[in-house]
């Protein structure tokens, strides 16, 4: 079973709501807080972390 790694932390169906669809896919804009520059970023890639719910092994767990 492969491990899930493009996790999001806010759900894509919230993200959606606010977002703009172009092209068959939804786009929100974002703000860089280090550059005060205004981004277009995808629903898709916005508020994900990886591995965010995978679980490390216990120490000794077979593989």
């Amino acid at each position: 079973m492969s491990k899930p790694v493009h996790q999001h932390f806010i759900p894509k169906s919230y993200l959606n709501n606010f977002a703009i669809s172009e092209n068959d896919k939804n786009f929100i804009s974002a703000k860089n807080k280090e550059s005060e520059k205004i981004l277009t970023l995808s629903t898709r890639d916005i508020c994900v972390e990886k591995n965010i719910y995978t679980l490390p092994r216990p120490r000794g767990y077979p593989q």
